[in-house]
């Protein structure tokens, strides 16, 4: 695919890559390959629960909207004691949100 780009100022394909530039393109697919390991499981625990259903949660999350918003989520999370930085909420949400609305 990296091949087929018109044009980057920071990719030349004639060039030969970095040795660094690869260890760290392979750490990377790695730990994205951890981290949808360590999600699936955890989802598979969550479904396995008796008393979850998907719907409940996005009723709870969006306070009874039609969308979850950064605020809403923001607050939630805020709530159960969690406080992540807005830049690891909007990409949770980039992450999730499919169709972007």
């Amino acid at each position: 695919m990296a091949d087929l780009r018109v044009f980057s100022y920071s990719y030349k394909a004639s060039e030969p890559q970095a040795p660094e530039l690869s260890k760290s393109i392979a750490m990377l697919i790695e730990k994205e390959v951890n981290f949808q390991k360590k999600k699936d499981n955890i989802k598979r625990q969550l479904l396995s629960q008796p008393d979850f259903t998907k719907m409940r949660v996005f009723k709870q999350l969006a306070a009874n909207s039609e969308q979850i918003s950064l605020d809403l989520l923001c607050n939630f999370l805020e709530q159960n004691e969690f406080f992540p930085r807005r830049d690891d909420l909007e990409a949770i949400l980039r992450r999730c949100d499919h169709d972007a609305n």
